[in-house]
């Protein structure tokens, strides 16, 4: 599992796409008090400190980062 360590005033998770179209892929989050996502785009801002995961799926095939947000 891939981890992303972030202070709240960042509010950029840069991801690479390998063989996968981007408009296939949709995001969402476990928390969104922590961090909320655009679905489409998967770009993320960071609303509170805590630790969430931020989840891609394209397809049956589906990847969680874990995300910690620091103050």
């Amino acid at each position: 599992m891939a981890e992303a360590k972030v202070k709240a005033e960042e509010q950029l998770l840069l991801t690479e796409y390998y063989g996968v179209e981007i408009d296939d892929i949709t995001f969402t989050t476990s928390a969104k008090s922590i961090v909320i996502i655009n679905k489409i785009t998967g770009k993320a801002m960071a609303k509170s400190a805590g630790t969430d995961y931020v989840i891609a799926k394209a397809g049956n095939v589906e990847v969680r980062i874990k995300v910690v947000v620091q103050k």
